[in-house]
C-alpha cells in the first residue's frame, strides 16, 4: 500500500468521506511524516550544528542549503519512492546554488579572514 502522504487530494478527501481515514489519524500520520522525514526541518538542525561549530551564517547558510538535496535523498531512499524524488532534487538542488551564489561576497570575505563571526565587533581603529 502507497503512504498516506503520496496520495491525491481527491483520494484524501474520499477516504475521509468514506470514513475510511479519520481526520485525527490522518493529521497524526502527516505529524509523525514530519518528524521522521522533513529535510527543511534536517535542514534548519544542520544550520544550528554548524553555527555553534564555526559561528559563521553564512557558511552554515550554505552547508544548509548543500544538505537539502541530501535530505531528500534519504527521504525518498528511506520510503522506497526514489523514482519520486527527482523534480524534489531538482528544486532543492536548484535552491543550493541561488543560496550558494548569493553569498558568494561573503564566502570570499570568508576565504580572506574578512568575515566575523557571530558575536565579534568591529575592530576600533
Amino acid at each position: 500500500m502507497i503512504d498516506m502522504a503520496f496520495w491525491p487530494a481527491r483520494r484524501l478527501a474520499s477516504a475521509l468521506r468514506r470514513r475510511k481515514v479519520g481526520a485525527a489519524e490522518l493529521l497524526a500520520h502527516y505529524l509523525d511524516r514530519l518528524g521522521r522525514y522533513n529535510p527543511a526541518l534536517g535542514a534548519v538542525v544542520v544550520w544550528i550544528i554548524a553555527t555553534a561549530i564555526w559561528r559563521y551564517v553564512s557558511l552554515a547558510s550554505c552547508i544548509a542549503a548543500v544538505a537539502i538535496p541530501s535530505l531528500v535523498v534519504a527521504e525518498f531512499a528511506a520510503l522506497g519512492r526514489m523514482d519520486s524524488a527527482v523534480p524534489f532534487l531538482a528544486a532543492t538542488g536548484a535552491i543550493a546554488l541561488l543560496v550558494i551564489a548569493r553569498h558568494r561576497p561573503n564566502l570570499a570575505r570568508l576565504i580572506r579572514g574578512q568575515e566575523r563571526k557571530i558575536g565579534q565587533r568591529d575592530d576600533p581603529g
